[in-house]
């Protein structure tokens, strides 16, 4: 509902809260480093929103392996 209704700013706070620590554990990115952070972060939101947007056409899996190719390749 949010994303249809371009609110999308309203729940990115949410999300940092609960990316940062994925960020640490999964690409060793701490706090310090913030504007690595901020990259993983915007990144990160606006695939998840863009798949939203898609219907959520592809699964959790396939969209793990999508990221993971773009973070690694």
């Amino acid at each position: 509902m949010l994303l249809r209704d371009n609110l999308e700013y309203l729940i990115i706070h949410s999300f940092k809260i609960e990316i940062s620590d994925m960020l640490k554990n999964v690409f060793g990115v701490d706090g310090k480093d913030r504007y690595k952070a901020k990259y993983y972060e915007g990144a990160l939101f606006a695939i998840a929103v863009e798949w939203i947007k898609n219907s959520r056409e592809e699964s959790v899996d396939e969209m793990t392996d999508i990221i993971y190719k773009l973070v690694h390749n």
